[in-house]
């Protein structure tokens, strides 16, 4: 009688270890993974096989930056990337491709707020016997604008106005005969509690009247205020002189007489 012998070979199969899918990690830089014109990313890849190689395009550009990965021994791989020259307090989409992983990783991010530019329009009116002053928000905001702030002769008025604030009437009367110089600026603060603020020269002027008149007189620069002024006062000066002149004559006429 014949033993059949069944032997059971087993192969071996080795089954290929897929990259996992890359990972995006917001590490906090100062409260923010984003300066006014920079980003900042950490970027995590697993399982290269070979050294890794990781693109990041912005807004779908075409221009991709390389992400630089450090040298690691580990099954997982850091690197990280710096996006530059990017514009204030905005709104970037960032896109990675990595070889050797199919997977596509997006991340959102905004960029800080940055210093805007001056209150636009900026006048001073005379209303009564108080100035007032009016503006509309800069053109270029940079952010949400946290705060307007006046300066009168040096001094700021206290507490900052609020961001919706377009309008400030002084409390103290204005004297007649005097110059106060006036400026706004606009501020916004970052997420490093940095106080960012318009440049003051771009929304600064100085306010001058002798004219008592309760009619509103508006001035938006000094020269343009001078030249009014210089208007208004010309004809009363006109009629003094007449009147000086008039009572001259009558003073020779009577000194002739009486001689």
């Amino acid at each position: 009688m014949y033993r059949f012998i069944l032997i059971l070979i087993v192969c071996h199969v080795q089954t290929a270890i897929a990259a996992e899918i890359i990972k995006f990690t917001a590490t906090i830089f100062n409260k923010s993974t984003a300066t006014n014109d920079s980003i900042f990313l950490m970027v995590e890849v697993a399982n290269c096989s070979s050294p890794c190689s990781c693109l990041i395009q912005k807004n779908k550009t075409g221009i991709s930056t390389p992400v630089k990965f450090s040298p690691s021994t580990n099954a997982t791989t850091t690197g990280s990337v710096t996006l530059e020259n990017l514009q204030p307090y905005t709104v970037y989409s960032l896109e990675m491709n990595c070889s050797q992983v199919t997977n596509i990783g997006t991340l959102v991010v905004r960029t800080d707020v940055f210093r805007p530019s001056p209150p636009r329009d900026f006048e001073v009116q005379l209303n009564g016997h108080h100035l007032e002053l009016k503006w509309k928000p800069p053109s270029i905001p940079h952010g949400p604008i946290n705060d307007y702030r006046v300066t009168i002769d040096g001094i700021e008025i206290k507490p900052p106005l609020n961001n919706n604030a377009l309008f400030y009437r002084m409390d103290k009367n204005y004297i007649l005969g005097t110059t106060n110089k006036i400026s706004i600026i606009a501020c916004n603060i970052d997420t490093q509690e940095r106080i960012l603020c318009s440049n003051s020269k771009g929304s600064e002027t100085s306010y001058f009247n002798t004219n008592n008149s309760t009619n509103p007189n508006i001035s938006a620069t000094k020269s343009s205020l001078t030249n009014s002024i210089m208007l208004n006062t010309l004809p009363n000066g006109s009629v003094l002189i007449q009147q000086i002149s008039l009572v001259t004559i009558l003073l020779m006429k009577l000194l002739v007489i009486i001689y």
